[in-house]
């Protein structure tokens, strides 16, 4: 997870839009709020009145406190559910310390378990795995269970974050993955069954003799993980791996020699990876692999005179997948495609012309499409894209004369069906806001009749499979434990997948499967 140091937040009071389907609530009474971090249960973010503080809320007034008041401005860092209680991170710069709190989300449930920062972090095992940085700068992979007792550093690799660092951790076929640089050997790949033994190295040959630069983007594609890496004679390019060395290896030369053509992150949809490069020929656009050379290809030319192109800022939603695009015609606007030339259009010109609105922060719900956009000199405003494909700017109807002066990310918290979000009307100051659709509010339970679904062996030891007759083309399932905590994500490509349950302790989960705009939910034991 990436981290975002100016993310700010929301919610109490309600309004509702007379004309509108969207009702939106608001928190007040925290004076600044800062760097949103979220998981499945809290809601945290930074305050300042007379002093610092970090809060936590789980979406009301009534459940949003400080938790902490540390000694000098804190910066958050990450934040992740496990078991029955949530970790929150945090770095004082004037101190150049860090350290690690437990919490249930009061003052009284709070204490720290260590003095160290998480910079990048997994679940995994059942535990959560971390790039940590204690207060001796060093940069190593570290657990922990949530208590003080049961956090362990599990490799050392006496690097200092000045000079080198770990990140892109991510879980694939059962085990961790991740990447560092600045051990003298350029970016290496690692992978890791969470033992200190079983932390190794994975070689990579490429082809030059030189170490690659960077490594990034690592992303789960069938049994084989996909990532851009860049060195000094191909740039950055497509890579592919089995975690061997041997089963290592570039995929593509999409810009031939030592210029870089991945210009974007890697986003899964329909049995493609999508991603953005750069040709000579064609400059920067929208290309898609199925993990094979001849399968690697651009999607369509947008942009023909080379002048405008695609930003890398994917969202996958109702079968599509959404990114900001210029055509040299109409500025950076919001376009979808579903794969195809013919079906890669531009869903709205929200600024005319040939000036920009920059979609970004983009968040799929309910069948709404939530994102930020700029307009005619008011600055980044909240839009929707509903479910008729209709695109509209939403606010507060007692704001609806006020322009949203700043507008901040989307986090992925959903809590009693609203979206929540960060936004300062010229009203008021910085508030934390939520936004709901009421007339979603029955198409979530509607789906769950909509799938024919069967999830066999239950009980399930090594794998589970799931199976279904239901024609899809988008399709997920996420494994949740009892606390509520993602234990494990998968994509679903075919009617009928089996599901490998490596690392994953025994005990009762909830699988929550969605295929296209249909959900399934049902109980699985693991063995």
């Amino acid at each position: 997870m990436k981290i975002n140091l100016f993310t700010y937040l929301l919610i109490c009071s309600t309004a509702a839009n007379a004309q509108s389907p969207f009702v939106f609530k608001k928190i007040d009474g925290f004076q600044q709020p800062r760097q949103i971090q979220t998981t499945n249960k809290l809601l945290f973010f930074t305050s300042y009145d007379t002093a610092h503080h970090i809060c936590a809320s789980e979406g009301s007034t009534a459940t949003t406190t400080a938790i902490i008041t540390p000694n000098g401005q804190p910066v958050l860092l990450q934040a992740m559910d496990i078991s029955s209680t949530t970790l929150v991170s945090f770095f004082i710069a004037n101190s150049n310390t860090a350290s690690l709190w437990q919490t249930n989300g009061t003052k009284a449930g709070t204490q720290k378990i260590a003095d160290l920062g998480i910079n990048d972090a997994v679940t995994y095992n059942g535990k959560i795995y971390f790039s940590g940085i204690d207060n001796n700068t060093k940069n190593d992979l570290w657990a922990t269970d949530g208590t003080v007792a049961g956090t362990v550093m599990i490799k050392d690799f006496n690097i200092a974050p000045t000079t080198a660092y770990m990140y892109n951790m991510h879980i694939h076929n059962g085990k961790l993955f991740f990447t560092i640089t600045g051990l003298g050997t350029g970016a290496e790949l690692w992978i890791s069954d969470g033992t200190t033994a079983g932390t190794l190295q994975v070689g990579i040959n490429t082809q030059s003799g030189n170490p690659p630069k960077h490594i990034n983007s690592l992303t789960s594609f069938g049994n084989n993980l996909l990532f851009v890496l860049e060195d000094d004679t191909y740039g950055a390019e497509l890579w592919i791996s089995d975690g061997t060395t041997a089963g290592t290896q570039r995929l593509t030369d999409i810009n031939p020699g030592i210029g870089s053509s991945i210009q974007s992150g890697l986003t899964v949809m329909n049995g493609y990876i999508y991603f953005t490069a750069y040709s000579t020929a064609t400059g920067v656009e929208l290309w898609k692999t199925d993990g094979t050379i001849a399968g690697t290809k651009m999607v369509k030319d947008i942009d023909p005179s080379n002048n405008g192109g695609v930003i890398g800022i994917f969202a996958v939603h109702d079968n599509h997948l959404y990114f900001s695009a210029d055509d040299n015609v109409h500025g950076q606007e919001l376009w979808r495609t579903d794969g195809t030339d013919a079906g890669t259009v531009m869903v709205s010109d929200i600024v005319a012309g040939t000036d920009d609105s920059n979609p970004s922060d983009f968040i799929s719900y309910n069948g709404n499409l939530y994102f930020g956009a700029e307009y005619a000199g008011k600055g980044t405003q909240l839009y929707v894209a509903m479910k008729d494909n209709s695109v509209k700017p939403i606010y507060p109807a007692s704001l609806v004369n006020s322009p949203l002066l700043g507008f901040d990310k989307f986090k992925p918290f959903i809590k009693d069906g609203y979206v929540y979000f960060a936004a300062r009307y010229s009203t008021g100051t910085d508030s934390l806001w939520a936004v709901k659709d009421t007339t979603g509010a029955a198409s979530v339970a509607a789906t769950d009749k909509a799938v024919d679904l069967l999830i066999y062996p239950n009980p399930a030891n090594h794998n589970f499979t799931i199976k279904t007759s239901t024609p899809f083309k988008t399709g997920s399932v996420t494994l949740t434990d009892a606390t509520g905590s993602v234990v494990k994500t998968e994509i679903l490509y075919n009617n009928e997948q089996t599901i490998s349950l490596q690392g994953i302790a025994p005990g009762m989960y909830m699988a929550d499967i969605w295929l296209d705009e249909r959900r399934k939910t049902q109980k699985l034991l693991i063995q």
